[in-house]
């Protein structure tokens, strides 16, 4: 099962701000139907929020609640309960940007445009299971 929410990008900024993420799995989670597994998080800091906030209402991760965030950052492995993450491959993004930039500084007519597409993985580490 999917659940979507209406929060928008605004009220994400609201709530990081204020640094109190467990307002939004309070609301989230009331009357979420029992077969509600999981959450997947836009990003890894906010995936961190949901499972802090997941273990202060009680419940387990993954055994309740599974979470898996966006970005893999290098930190995930350490954390208490080691976050599952989609890797869109930052560095290669960062050198395929940096090669474009040079061929357009050297190119001495303007290149056509062109689409670069990399593969995203997932790296599943322990806030995650994997469902019978």
């Amino acid at each position: 099962m999917i659940a979507y929410t209406q929060w928008t990008v605004e009220s994400f900024r609201r709530i990081e701000e204020q640094k109190v993420p467990y307002v939004l799995i309070d609301r989230a989670f009331l009357g979420m139907p029992a077969n509600f597994v999981g959450v997947s998080c836009y990003n890894d800091p906010t995936s961190i929020g949901v499972i802090d906030a997941i273990l202060e209402a009680g419940l387990r991760v993954p055994d309740d609640i599974a979470v898996i965030g966006c970005g893999n950052l290098h930190f995930d492995q350490s954390l208490r309960v080691p976050l599952s993450s989609v890797d869109q491959q930052s560095r290669a993004i960062g050198e395929r940007a940096g090669k474009l930039v040079l061929s357009l500084i050297e190119a001495k007519v303007p290149p056509q445009p062109k689409s670069v597409m990399l593969q995203p993985s997932i790296v599943p580490r322990a806030s995650t299971r994997r469902l019978p």
